[in-house]
C-alpha cells in the first residue's frame, strides 16, 4: 500500500458560519471536504447539534502543507474574528496516494 503524508485539518465553528467556511475553503482551492454537526462543551458552553441551528459544525480537509498553513492562518486572521472557531492541523497518511498528489 502506498500512502502520502498530509496533513489534516479540521476547522470546528458555529453552524451559522457553514457557509462562509465553505466559499473561503473553495476559494482557497480544496477540492473536497467532510463535515458534520457537533456537540459538546468548551470555552463558549454548551453547544448542542439537535434540529436547531444552534449547535457546531466540524469540517475537516486532507491538504498538503502549504494549505493547510493558509487555511489555519484564515481562521485565525478572518473566521474566528466573526464567529467562535478553531482549527487545529496534524500530519496523516492518506490513501490512495494519487488523490493527494503523491
Amino acid at each position: 500500500m502506498a500512502s502520502t503524508r498530509v496533513r489534516l485539518v479540521t476547522i470546528i465553528s458555529h453552524q451559522i458560519a457553514d457557509e462562509r467556511i465553505m466559499a473561503a475553503l473553495e476559494e482557497m482551492g480544496v477540492t473536497g471536504h467532510t463535515a458534520w454537526k457537533a456537540r459538546g462543551t468548551g470555552h463558549h458552553g454548551p453547544h448542542d447539534a439537535g434540529f436547531s441551528s444552534s449547535g457546531n459544525q466540524v469540517f475537516q480537509v486532507l491538504a498538503p502543507p502549504e494549505l493547510a498553513a493558509r487555511i489555519l492562518q484564515w481562521v485565525e486572521e478572518d473566521l474566528s474574528r466573526v464567529h467562535p472557531a478553531i482549527a487545529y492541523a496534524q500530519d496523516v497518511d492518506a490513501v490512495p496516494a494519487d488523490r493527494f498528489g503523491g
